[in-house]
């Protein structure tokens, strides 16, 4: 590099170089040669690397698939020095969704890396852990997260990877800091004691619904809950109904549906969602070697399931604004019930594609008249399987909303990312990607797109409007 190079970079602002470290630097607590490579250049970057604390208060440690390793966190105690007194984000997490026995070197792994992280912990503000059944209860049982211990924590997520075989009580409650604002928790934590008034976003499972309805009424200041399990009454007791008046933002498993739908109610809920992200699957409905112990949830909501929704959305005289069943295929005789009851404020609807066509038929065909959800503004299609590619009553509705002056957004995403090479068996030896882009949609969402549409299509990490783009022919 020249001499008037160097002067040139050296002239950036502090902001510019923060901006660009930020996108260049690897993991914090990591060994990183980009890092020691920018250290080198000179004084003043040398300066904003490592006197910007926001550069070392990201602690993520992930433990591989295959083969199974140790992260590298040689940089940790390096990284937590430089971000002092900044307050500390933390993200400990498996990726493993078997049953998986941690072995002594994680074990040991996991107990040095929390002593190590507890020499900072009251500047701890997020705690994310993602961790098998015995690292969990290492950790829990440590009493880091109690509110003596931790006074800053403001989030908090314990999420078991795999089915858990026993409850947890650890003896004495786990009080959390009076300033937790947002709590998931996946598995059954008996001796949970946080301030549920102050909680703003829980997402939680019961063991039952007196339980649910114990804890909900003590969290007055909910706005997000995600309800991931409710487990059946041992004895036919009846549980009298409740209200949660701050809740606007519902989402509920499905047994939670089948337990709650006659005595919860939510009079000022915005929106409502079918739960069926994996990161928040209670571990009850992970499946294992030995039978699950909750048996309801299924990928196709049934009209029961649905009706139950509906029976909550009519107790609680609730303006739905919002539907999000993207992660389930609802059943397209169940829809039209259900769009019926909400349709006159509905702004965003989020789908999931079927497998079959007469499906995608069935539930598009209900959006085909404009004056059912007139205010409909956003539309998303989430897939698992991509027959909804070939739906022409899907390119039919967005082009007729949109004519009408209602529809602003339309985002379709594949949720597993795919190989360019791959194809589907359905449609010859055509490439997949090459379908996507060829077919008359992403044509159709183009031309919108020109015209004002926020139009967006991707298959992982691919972008099927900019690849259709690239192949349109100049026509002058």
């Amino acid at each position: 590099m020249t001499t008037a190079t160097c002067r040139g970079f050296n002239k950036m602002s502090a902001e510019i170089l923060t901006d660009i470290f930020k996108h260049a630097l690897g993991n914090a607590v990591s060994a990183d040669p980009t890092r020691l490579a920018i250290s080198l250049v000179c004084k003043s970057w040398h300066r904003v690397l490592y006197e910007n604390p926001s550069f070392w208060s990201k602690i993520s440690i992930i433990f591989g698939v295959e083969p199974v390793t140790t992260p590298d966190w040689s940089f940790l105690e390096q990284a937590l020095d430089l971000a002092h007194p900044h307050p500390i984000d933390i993200e400990i997490r498996f990726n493993k969704r078997i049953k998986h026995e941690s072995s002594d070197e994680e074990h040991n792994s996991i107990l040095n890396i929390i002593t190590v992280l507890r020499m900072h912990i009251i500047h701890w503000r997020s705690l994310v852990l993602c961790l098998p059944e015995d690292l969990m209860y290492v950790v829990v049982g440590s009493r880091c997260l109690d509110s003596a211990l931790s006074p800053g924590l403001q989030r908090v997520v314990l999420r078991g990877c795999h089915r858990f075989e026993d409850d947890h009580d650890s003896g004495m409650p786990i009080t959390f800091s009076p300033q937790l604002r947002h709590l998931e928790v996946n598995f059954d934590l008996w001796n949970l004691a946080p301030h549920w008034g102050s909680l703003q976003n829980l997402c939680i499972g019961f063991h039952d619904p007196l339980k649910a309805r114990e804890i909900l009424g003590q969290a007055e200041n909910l706005s997000t809950l995600v309800i991931t399990h409710v487990g059946s009454m041992e004895h036919k007791t009846t549980v009298p109904s409740f209200v949660l008046n701050s809740v606007l933002d519902l989402s509920m498993s499905d047994c939670a549906l089948v337990e709650l739908h006659g005595i919860l109610h939510c009079p000022h809920l915005i929106t409502f969602r079918f739960l069926g992200i994996y990161e928040q699957k209670h571990v009850d409905h992970m499946n294992t070697i030995d039978p699950i112990q909750c048996t309801t949830d299924c990928f196709y909501l049934d009209p029961e399931l649905t009706n139950h929704a509906i029976s909550i959305i009519e107790a609680s005289k609730d303006r739905i604004s919002t539907l999000d069943a993207s992660q389930r295929v609802i059943d397209p005789k169940a829809f039209p019930l259900l769009l019926r009851l909400i349709h006159d404020d509905l702004r965003a609807l989020a789908l999931q594609g079927g497998d079959f066509q007469n499906t995608n038929d069935q539930i598009f065909g209900s959006l085909m008249d404009i004056d059912i959800a007139p205010q409909l503004s956003s539309l998303e299609i989430e897939r698992f399987r991509d027959v909804v590619v070939f739906c022409p009553l899907l390119e039919e509705i967005i082009v007729a909303r949109h004519r009408a002056g209602v529809l602003r957004r339309v985002r379709m995403n594949r949720l597993f990312e795919v190989d360019a090479a791959d194809y589907e068996a359905n449609f010859g030896s055509l490439k997949f990607l090459d379908m996507c882009m060829q077919s008359s949609l992403a044509k159709t969402l183009l031309r919108l797109r020109r015209e004002g549409l926020n139009a967006e299509w991707t298959v992982g990490k691919h972008d099927i409007l900019e690849l259709a783009r690239k192949r349109i022919i100049a026509r002058f």
